[in-house]
């Protein structure tokens, strides 16, 4: 750091690095330059209990004299001082805590002018509220349970849920080691659940104590769900301790059930047609409970299912129509009168891939002409995605087949047992969507999907896409050599539609 010798005020510079600091003044009556390097490596904070607190223990160096200090004197630090030229190791001891409250000071770590670094100590104090059997289930009847707690501070309780059939009788409030009692009333109707919330002598929260009361009980797996557009059966678990039945509305022809009456738990599967319109198709579905007790309340839940529309997607020929596809891998990819055709030489270990760049969120499908992929060699077809910012780093995912008879996708997605004949036509399909703040991946193998990806974590500082295709010719098992035959994968087609509007 260059310092102008007319400059007559203090200045320093920083060096941020994990044992280290480093600061330069200016001299203001000869305007010559003096310098403090002082290193040290606490951490920002520290959190230590009220009774034989473990120790904190760093170093520090400098070359001035330096201290480390604080404002309390319920802790000693030694050495709280050292001179020039070495390490020192200095040790934090505080005693133990004896009150109630939490404590806590802000030490400091000084060389010659220059404070190096603030850091704090907070100690627990002795202060407790503690519970016994803290959750707790009451049958469907009304009944009552005592409790016991065991403190050295005033406390106070209060119901913060359910508080339409659970109730405190006595005890709402004291000090030190005492009692209460949580009352519930009959249950006519669903299982359910409610807290109480333990305050302390501050009156912050403290501890919440949870309730079950034994009901009825009928809980599908999911309230809402997706089907494709093909015509199949989805298999919907739901819990239940009655008889209960599954209903849809009258005007609703395009999907069916196996059975609409069950006592206990149950899966229902439910059968669905093609949907051949542009538009998702809506139904709720009525869980309710049949007959029961007298006095007994019915139960009733809404599952929603919504089925995904067929595609009005723009169909492209390879490089003859939309969007370019370039060649990603040091192997040409070969456009020839509308097709993509990838090979990879007879006996090389190698990939053949082609790729769109800056696309959108969408619905990508390729229309495989053929492949000589056979069960016997070691090969693998890719359909993925990346986001196209930053130089094509962060999140990708691809699909492979290296069994030649299933597809998979590693990574640990959710998959469906679909299985590919590669001596067919057949169409590779990756659906790209946002939901919320998140991104959802679909993968389909002839209009049916068979994997799925949600990430969470990953946020693209620009939100498009690169989509890649490609084949993989790789020894993927011990021993086994790559075959002679070259590898070859022919497109024919490839299409585009919008992500579907699903009216979440």
């Amino acid at each position: 750091m260059k310092i102008e010798k007319a400059i007559h005020t203090l200045c320093f510079l920083i060096v941020a690095l994990l044992f280290q600091g480093l600061a330069v003044s200016c001299n203001d009556d000869n305007n010559t330059k003096t310098s403090v390097d002082l290193r040290y490596n606490p951490q920002d904070a520290y959190q230590i209990g009220a009774t034989s607190p473990e120790e904190i223990v760093f170093e520090v160096s400098s070359t001035k004299d330096w201290i480390v200090y604080g404002n309390a004197d319920w802790y000693n630090i030694n050495p709280a001082s050292g001179t020039p030229g070495s390490i020192y190791k200095v040790t934090i001891r505080a005693n133990d805590n004896t009150e109630l409250d939490d404590r806590v000071d802000t030490v400091t770590i000084q060389s010659d002018y220059w404070i190096g670094k603030k850091f704090a100590i907070n100690q627990k104090g002795t202060a407790f509220i503690a519970i016994e059997d803290k959750d707790t289930v009451f049958t469907k009847d009304a009944g009552e349970k005592r409790m016991v707690i065991k403190s050295n501070q005033n406390w106070s309780l209060k119901v913060t849920s359910g508080g339409e059939w659970l109730s405190i009788v006595g005890g709402e409030s004291g000090s030190l080691d005492g009692s209460f009692s949580v009352k519930a009333v009959a249950n006519k109707g669903e299982r359910r659940f409610g807290e109480i919330t333990m305050y302390d002598r501050n009156n912050e929260a403290y501890d919440v104590l949870r309730f079950v009361q034994e009901g009825v009980t009928l809980e599908a797996e999911t309230y809402s769900f997706r089907v494709p557009k093909l015509a199949g059966t989805y298999r919907l678990p739901v819990e239940s301790n009655t008889e209960w039945k599954i209903s849809k509305p009258d005007d609703i022809s395009w999907i069916n059930f196996n059975q609409t009456s069950f006592n206990g738990d149950a899966t229902v599967e439910i059968s669905y047609m093609e949907n051949t319109g542009s538009a998702v198709r809506r139904v709720e579905l009525r869980l309710e409970t049949i007959g029961g007790a007298e006095g007994v309340e019915p139960v009733t839940k809404t599952v929603v299912l919504k089925q995904a529309p067929t595609l009005n997607g723009s169909r492209h020929q390879f490089n003859q129509s939309g969007p370019n596809w370039g060649q990603w891998n040091n192997l040409k990819p070969v456009y020839e009168d509308g097709d993509l055709i990838l090979k990879i030489p007879g006996g090389t270990e190698d990939r053949n891939r082609s790729y769109i760049a800056n696309v959108e969120y969408g619905i990508y499908s390729i229309g495989i002409k053929s492949t000589n992929i056979t069960p016997e060699n070691q090969s693998e077809i890719y359909l993925g995605m990346l986001f196209s910012s930053n130089n094509y780093e962060g999140y990708t995912y691809i699909i492979a087949s290296n069994s030649a008879t299933n597809l998979s996708a590693p990574g640990g997605p959710a998959l469906n047992n679909i299985t590919v004949d590669y001596t067919k036509e057949f169409v590779m399909t990756i659906s790209i969507e946002q939901q919320g703040e998140n991104l959802y991946v679909e993968w389909w193998l002839d209009g049916l999907p068979f994997a799925t990806y949600l990430d969470t974590s990953f946020k693209p500082s620009i939100p498009l896409l690169t989509i890649l295709l490609g084949i993989e010719n790789a020894s993927w098992l011990p021993g086994v050599s790559i075959l002679s035959a070259e590898k070859s994968l022919i497109a024919d087609w490839w299409e585009y539609s919008p992500p579907v509007d699903w009216g979440d």
